[in-house]
């Protein structure tokens, strides 16, 4: 089964919160992205910040298990929002 690396550095860094979610995170290593700065309002999210330094936990999942993390209702109000501002056709077709 083909899987991928994926960064979280919010609450789903929290292993047994994935596995609550039918999500098998396998090789946790500690990584960071340099020239971001985590700020907390509803979530976690990732802001451009000159010097800035955002740490968090990378996880390997299986492409399946990247699905069961797919949130429609989300991706279909964030596609509505892309079209709205003008964002290119081919981004807003992107967005899954």
């Amino acid at each position: 089964m083909r899987r991928a690396d994926v960064f979280f550095y919010g609450l789903f860094m929290d292993e047994e919160l994935l596995h609550a979610k039918g999500v098998k995170p396998e090789s946790a290593e500690h990584a960071a992205v340099d020239g971001f700065a985590l700020r907390i309002g509803q979530r976690a999210a990732l802001v451009p910040t000159p010097g800035g330094r955002v740490h968090g936990l990378v996880f390997s999942l299986t492409l399946s298990e990247l699905d069961t993390e797919r949130n429609p209702e989300y991706a279909d109000k964030l596609r509505a929002l892309a079209l709205k501002v003008g964002l290119p056709a081919e981004y807003v077709a992107s967005l899954q």
